[in-house]
């Protein structure tokens, strides 16, 4: 059973992962630019966070759905790949690495879908797909993700340590 401190952390994250996607105007479409997306490499750190990532992923999706901005297959499958990267990226043992199953999920499968639903058949557009997803998820990963990470890294040593 999950500690109250860890459920409402993990409630915290879904929902600032919500704010966060809905106040940029360019987190749907064929070229998102998710800041939420940062969030991605708490897994890290937090293991209720891979849930929470994924809830609020998917409270994203649909509330772009409601908005007109997504469509029932990028609840589906942009939440699924959430959550398979937050659980790969779990097992990370590296800081520089831990982006890398985010930005390769989201690639590979956001790219498809958006590729399925945009221009289907198209071998360059799904390359094109492939590439602006991916390369989001990079700019949004190591620019703000890994920043976050060790901020967020540093102040758990001192909690640990008893320092204020």
């Amino acid at each position: 059973m999950m500690k109250t401190s860890r459920l409402a952390r993990a409630g915290l994250i879904a929902a600032v992962y919500v704010v966060l996607n809905l106040l940029l105007p360019f987190g749907f479409g064929p070229i998102q630019f998710r800041l939420s997306e940062a969030l991605c490499l708490l897994p890290m750190l937090f293991p209720e966070s891979v849930w929470a990532l994924f809830i609020g992923c998917a409270v994203s999706n649909l509330l772009g759905l409601g908005m007109g901005l997504t469509t029932p297959w990028d609840v589906l499958f942009g939440s699924l790949a959430t959550l398979l990267a937050a659980l790969w990226t779990r097992k990370c043992k590296s800081d520089f690495t831990a982006p890398i199953p985010a930005i390769l999920l989201n690639a590979v499968i956001v790219g498809t879908m958006l590729t399925a639903i945009l221009t289907p058949g198209s071998r360059s557009a799904w390359l094109y797909h492939m590439m602006t997803v991916g390369l989001s998820e990079l700019i949004v990963l190591y620019v703000f993700g890994l920043p976050l990470l060790k901020v967020l890294r540093r102040l758990e040593e001192k909690k640990e340590s008893g320092i204020r």
